[in-house]
């Protein structure tokens, strides 16, 4: 099908929830999963997992009309996997604050890398994301200020919990929580297209400038690792339970509620839905489309966000960007995963009349 033709026909209006039904399916995908555990951090019982794997299915079909085929490749230990790819696990609260915050000779030069991510977004938007002390901020420069002083604030307070035994949110070794170590893990250690850990996922500065990770105080639910080009999708999906299931205060303070196990299953099915579509088809975090699956709330309470009184509906903008990224794919303009994804793909939807993405 044509591209600019496939573009009108999915920004053709109608009911979200039947916007599916009207678009040309997509390839049916096989997807492998593993878990990667760790005995010091709270775990899934058996039956959820069971559960979030059978959701993720219906999610992906409903949302963008995608049949994902699961394959369970077991559990495995971290801190073997870890010591295996030659990370030491057991460095702690120090290391990890001087890893994870800019030194003070960089915070200028970070500050100004967040600008930047702040100025592709309107900053009324960005304002909502803020702790409610900071939301009639207005100038980019004190927005982005805003969300360098919330990270490094929450960050510190949530280590500073495990240092005097309030919280437990280093157990097994601060390490293991460094999102630049788990890169390194999956690229040598793990074949699955998507990982599922029970350890706290922490983002740094180095990890880059996603606004919605820096004012959880680094705390995420998941990220892509586009490391290894080998793999079927280009990459591997990492996606953490530990947000919706700890007890420690910073993550309760951004979670809000503890969670019945249906809302753990289901809450975990969509962060791997959320994940897979990054990973297969590059698709960006965004914080303008309403009701969107790709739309990261600024706290952890993705059951609320997500699955609340407002459920997320097919997104025409994100199912448009999917298609797009699919038939340039069949046309082999593209291989899955590859550098430039995005980017092309958001040129072949400028070329229908308007971006993918804003």
């Amino acid at each position: 099908m044509d591209v600019i033709a496939l573009l009108k026909r999915i920004g053709s209006g109608g009911r979200r929830e039947t916007l599916v039904a009207r678009l040309p399916s997509l390839m049916p995908r096989r997807v492998s999963i593993g878990r990667i555990l760790e005995p010091g951090f709270p775990a899934l019982e058996g039956r959820v997992w069971v559960q979030a794997k059978d959701e993720v299915h219906r999610l992906l079909l409903s949302l963008f009309g995608l049949r994902v085929h699961v394959e369970d490749r077991g559990a495995a230990d971290a801190a073997s996997l870890f010591r295996r790819a030659g990370i030491a696990p057991q460095r702690g609260v120090d290391f990890l604050l001087s890893r994870l915050l800019p030194a003070r000779s960089r915070r200028q030069i970070f500050l100004g890398q967040v600008r930047e991510s702040v100025e592709a977004h309107r900053s009324q938007r960005v304002a909502s994301l803020l702790p409610a002390s900071h939301r009639r901020i207005s100038r980019r420069t004190g927005l982005a200020e805003a969300i360098v002083a919330t990270f490094e604030v929450r960050l510190r307070a949530g280590l500073e919990e495990s240092r005097s035994g309030i919280g437990r949110l280093i157990d097994a070794g601060g390490e293991l929580m460094s999102m630049d170590a788990w890169r390194r893990v999956v690229a040598r250690q793990t074949d699955a297209d998507l990982v599922v850990t029970n350890v706290p996922l922490l983002y740094g500065h180095r990890d880059g400038t996603a606004l919605h990770a820096l004012i959880r105080g680094g705390l995420i639910g998941g990220f892509v690792s586009r490391d290894v080009r080998r793999r079927r999708f280009g990459g591997t999906s990492v996606v953490t339970t530990h947000p919706l299931v700890s007890a420690d205060p910073i993550v309760a303070s951004l979670r809000g509620e503890r969670l019945a196990t249906p809302a753990v299953s289901r809450t975990l099915a969509a962060l791997m839905a959320h994940e897979l579509v990054h990973l297969v088809f590059a698709a960006d975090d965004n914080y303008s489309h309403e009701r969107c699956l790709m739309r990261p709330p600024s706290g952890l309470d993705f059951h609320r966000f997500w699955l609340g009184d407002r459920p997320v509906l097919p997104c025409c903008r994100c199912n448009r960007h999917v298609r797009v990224v699919e038939v340039l794919e069949r046309a082999g303009y593209l291989a899955p995963g590859l550098r430039g994804l995005r980017r092309r793909a958001d040129g072949a939807g400028r070329a229908g009349g308007r971006a993918l993405d804003r």
